[in-house]
């Protein structure tokens, strides 16, 4: 039987106070997504209305998760609080908090190197992601952001790439649409991610058909094919091709300008990965876990965007990288590898 715990502190981390369950009105619920962090919730709340002096917009609260086989506390989830909303009816009063990941503070920085706003940088994509989270520590000094030598790997190839006045989140995000080979994620104790997509041998959880699941959705699609790619860069054109998916499929052509990367070598790596992820039929499928999964020491408040994912005991081979998930206490929905695109409309 799983149970959750909030704790309240103040913008410098100073604690405040701890939420007990029973004052929570709705379910706990969020969203995770590849090439993106965790989304806003709205958090209602059995309080009177005079309470509100009791929270603070830009406090921050962190949420634990508990069950017999983390008795002590899981941190799953942290938010700021952004939006106050107090409620009052004839015959019920009740306060609603709409909250944001941390990532909402990436947005509020722009990037800057050598105190300058507008530069390029000519390197490992890698190595520009470590700047931007060095820079924003430098900011928000709490540390709130880290990473590790496994969390960001390098690309191994430079990619020249423009700044003029982007926010940190935004420049994160470019980064990796132009190396669509790698993904970048940031998880519920901030640790920020730039990895190559993960290997097919390195799956982390193995869920059992009708043990552990209560649905599995697959749906196959041309819709989002590109074979034929014409971009422009910030000082000429070029474009790329895949003669196989043309011929199996027709010729299907995307054009884009792109004027924040700066030369051929940058531009090529670009449009190479993203035919490359683009050329075939994508399949889109969606699993739906019960609460009770396990797999040796994970469960569902492991399970995250970039984790890779099997169904044993299933006719049907699934082996691919997560994109999304949607925790709830009673379930966790799966979306894999390719709703990645409908994430970037969505975005």
């Amino acid at each position: 039987m799983k149970s959750y715990e909030f704790k309240v502190y103040w913008l410098d981390w100073t604690f405040k106070k701890t939420l007990n369950w029973d004052k929570l009105k709705s379910n706990i619920s969020f969203n995770s997504s590849i090439n993106w962090t965790q989304w806003q919730c709205n958090i209602e709340l059995n309080f009177w209305v005079n309470d509100i002096l009791w929270f603070n917009s830009s406090d921050i609260i962190k949420i634990y998760s508990y069950d017999d086989w983390f008795p002590s506390w899981k941190l799953i989830y942290t938010w700021q609080i952004q939006i106050i909303w107090k409620n009052y009816l004839s015959d019920t009063q009740n306060i609603t908090l709409t909250v944001f990941w941390l990532w909402v503070l990436l947005n509020n920085l722009i990037f800057q190197s050598w105190w300058s706003q507008t530069f390029s940088k000519n390197q490992d994509p890698a190595q520009t992601v470590r700047d931007i989270i060095n820079y924003f520590n430098t900011i928000y000094t709490w540390n709130w952001l880290n990473y590790t030598a496994t969390s960001i790997i390098n690309y191994w190839s430079n990619i020249n790439i423009d700044f003029d006045f982007v926010n940190c989140l935004d420049s994160i995000k470019n980064i990796q649409e132009s190396t669509e080979s790698f993904f970048w994620y940031i998880d519920s104790v901030w640790t920020v991610y730039y990895r190559a997509n993960t290997d097919s041998n390195n799956i982390l959880h193995k869920p059992t058909a009708q043990k552990d699941t209560q649905s599995i959705q697959i749906n196959e699609s041309i819709e989002d094919l590109v074979n034929f790619w014409y971009i422009d860069y910030k000082t000429w054109n070029t474009n790329y091709s895949d003669s196989t998916s043309i011929t199996t499929f027709w010729r299907k052509d995307w054009y884009e300008n792109k004027t924040d990367i700066w030369d051929l070598t940058s531009a090529t790596t670009y449009i190479t990965d993203f035919v490359n992820k683009n050329k075939d039929i994508s399949t889109q499928t969606k699993i739906i876990l019960n609460n009770n999964f396990t797999y040796w020491w994970l469960f569902i408040e492991d399970i995250k965007p970039g984790d890779r994912i099997t169904i044993l005991n299933f006719d049907w081979i699934i082996n691919k990288q997560i994109t999304r998930i949607s925790y709830s206490p009673t379930q966790l929905i799966i979306n894999l590898e390719d709703y990645l695109s409908l994430n970037k409309v969505l975005f």
